[in-house]
């Protein structure tokens, strides 16, 4: 947590007496965003992303966030050809990809 606030990925926490860290929900919900961000992203698109959110207008971080989902698709595309041999799951909730056998 400690590194995420100082990339900026956390806004400042607030701190003890003593010195200790005070996360509260806003540190939370940052830090899982990053997580779910830098696994689809990877971790420095997330913390730029992140950030944003932080110290950014809402326009910007959306243009952020589109320019990331139109990258992700275009590479999803353009990985999938019509050869490939990967089908959807039987069941229609899933989202996962089974390999094809014959």
């Amino acid at each position: 947590m400690r590194n995420l606030e100082r990339d900026g990925v956390l806004p400042p926490a607030g701190r003890t007496a003593a010195g200790y860290r005070v996360y509260g929900e806003i540190h939370v919900w940052s830090a899982l965003a990053y997580r779910a961000l830098a696994v689809a992203t990877g971790p420095v698109e997330a913390k730029r992303m992140v950030r944003a959110v932080h110290e950014s207008p809402v326009t910007e971080v959306l243009a952020l966030l589109d320019a990331a989902h139109a990258r992700l698709d275009r590479n999803a595309r353009t990985s999938r050809s019509p050869g490939r041999p990967w089908r959807r799951s039987p069941s229609s909730r899933s989202r996962t990809y089974a390999l094809r056998t014959r």
